[in-house]
């Protein structure tokens, strides 16, 4: 049931609970402290009052009597009206206290003893002390006498007794207050004995139950990282609650699951890279058996070649009288080029001369333009000036400058028009040479074709034992190229891979997992396979050897 609580719950539910039982203290306390605040000031206020005005109340009384006796017993002591006017007064007092203690609260048990204790006191006074006073005013010492003898002491007995039963009310009444309060006291404070051992023992199980749900699933995780780090991936890590920590157990079997099978993998990849290698070095055997046979089939080209020998010795004294004949050729071919040569420049040169005569005839038209412009603009302001003609003036500068470079491009033109006829004279003369040169030429190449007509027959017999060189040495070339590439690849991949299958067999071989827990992997399949395909690519290199 708990390992369904999230700890966030189970944390906030202890501190709830604990927050509760502090205030549940703090509330019986202080309902404790308004009951005993009650019961004082009841005490205070009620008891305490009642007994000063009874008591009070009864010592005035008490002092009245006493001061009636002594006049009976001493007539001759004083004043009789100044002693009656003072006992009154001590009955006055009296009266006061006893109407303070009528007006207090009081149960209805108190009200009935007080009422029978009034009764009796007003029946006391009425009939026993007021009559003795005003015996005394009238100096009746014998019905004063028989007054305080015969009828006030009975009425004081019954008084006294009345008196005494409410006294014993009021003191029954405040043990009953005392021990009432007494007893809520100890009860408010065992309650709170009870709540204050009950919070720590509600404490100390939340601290159990979360060192259980924390510290123990911790502990575990750390053995388990520790396992891991050690390359063991066979402990099963098991989930005993879904709250954080158990998410966090998930978590790391998700991870502890994905590691293993990445190991696996990595392992069976291994496997697979190291038997490619093997091929690869089969491949590579085979590879240089090809060589060997490719090195005897070298010897046959030579043998080849040493028969185009003769041949070519044939062709060498046929090759001797044409280079003569060429070399004829060649002088008179350089002659016609240089005449040619000359012919080319000699036109380039009339072409440039062309050129600058466009643009210096462009040149001129622009002038006569700004002139014809220039002449107006003169004839504007002439117009405008009057006889102040300085505008005039600047124009008339710029028109004389502008007909100083007409003058020069004129001269300029004439000059080259004339280099330009020069020229085309010196070409024709050129041509003319040219032709001659030409035609040397052709009587030369008339005697180098005859010649050639005997290389040629040469020549066809050295086509046919060269285009058979040609294909042995390019199938040669093609199959040593191909060689010389699949020995490199394949010398460089077996390396790669023995390294490579070296590192992950050492790197994988510190992790310790079920085997049979883990089921094979389609991508470490195709890996694998793939590297197989890639050995296989050596055999049609090898058919094409053979």
């Amino acid at each position: 049931m708990f390992s369904k609580i999230s700890i966030r719950a189970r944390l906030i539910g202890a501190i709830f609970v604990l927050v509760s039982l502090m205030l549940a203290v703090g509330v019986i306390g202080q309902i404790s402290n308004r009951a005993g605040e009650a019961a004082l000031h009841e005490t205070y206020s009620v008891q305490l009052a009642s007994a000063l005005a009874i008591g009070e109340s009864k010592y005035n009384l008490a002092v009245a009597r006493i001061a009636i006796d002594r006049a009976l017993l001493h007539p001759e002591s004083g004043d009789i009206k100044a002693l009656v006017d003072k006992t009154r007064d001590y009955l006055k007092v009296s009266d006061n206290a006893w109407r303070r203690y009528l007006d207090l609260p009081k149960t209805a048990e108190e009200d009935a003893i007080a009422k029978d204790v009034s009764a009796k006191r007003n029946t006391f006074i009425q009939q026993a002390l007021e009559p003795s006073l005003a015996a005394l005013l009238r100096n009746d010492a014998t019905s004063a006498d028989k007054i305080t003898m015969q009828v006030a002491p009975p009425m004081a007995l019954a008084f006294t007794k009345s008196g005494n039963q409410l006294d014993q009310y009021l003191l029954k009444h405040g043990q009953e207050n005392y021990e009432g309060f007494s007893s809520e006291f100890h009860q408010m404070g065992f309650i709170s004995v009870g709540m204050i051992i009950l919070g720590v023992a509600v404490g100390i199980l939340c601290g159990w139950g979360l060192q259980r749900a924390i510290a123990r699933p911790l502990n575990q995780a750390l053995t388990h990282f520790s396992a891991i780090a050690d390359g063991d991936l066979s402990r099963d890590i098991l989930i005993q609650s879904q709250d954080e920590m158990g998410k966090l157990m998930n978590g790391l079997k998700t991870m502890r699951d994905g590691l293993r099978a990445t190991v696996t993998a990595v392992r069976q990849s291994a496997d697979s890279m190291a038997t490619a290698t093997s091929q690869i070095a089969s491949g590579n055997a085979d590879l240089s058996q090809r060589t060997e046979e490719q090195a005897a089939s070298l010897e046959q080209t030579a043998a080849s070649i040493e028969e185009l020998t003769g041949t070519v010795g044939q062709n060498s004294e046929s090759a001797r009288q044409a280079n003569a004949i060429a070399n004829e050729a060649e002088s008179i071919s350089i002659r016609g080029g240089e005449v040619t040569d000359k012919v080319v420049h000699t036109m380039r040169d009339i072409k440039s001369s062309s050129d600058q005569m466009s643009a210096i005839i462009s040149v001129i038209d622009g002038i006569a333009f700004q002139t014809n412009i220039l002449a107006l603009n003169a004839a504007v302001e002439a117009a405008r000036a009057g006889e102040q003609g300085r505008g005039f003036a600047v124009v008339a500068s710029e028109v004389r400058a502008l007909a100083q470079r007409s003058a020069v491009a004129a001269k300029e033109i004439k000059q080259l028009i004339d280099e330009s006829v020069n020229k085309v004279d010196s070409g024709t003369v050129l041509v003319e040479q040219a032709g001659a040169t030409m035609q040397d030429i052709t009587d030369a190449v008339r005697k180098v074709s005859s010649i050639i007509r005997e290389i040629s027959v040469a020549s066809d017999e050295q086509k046919d034992g060269i285009d058979q060189i040609n294909k042995a040495v390019a199938q040669m070339d093609g199959v040593t190229q191909q060689n010389a590439a699949l020995v490199e690849e394949a010398a460089a991949a077996s390396m790669s891979l023995q390294e490579q299958a070296r590192t992950l067999q050492d790197a994988v071989s510190k992790f310790q997992y079920d085997s049979a827990e883990i089921a094979s992997f389609s991508g470490a399949r195709s890996g694998a396979s793939q590297l197989v395909t890639y050995s296989g690519r050596i055999s049609p290199a090898r058919s094409r050897l053979s």
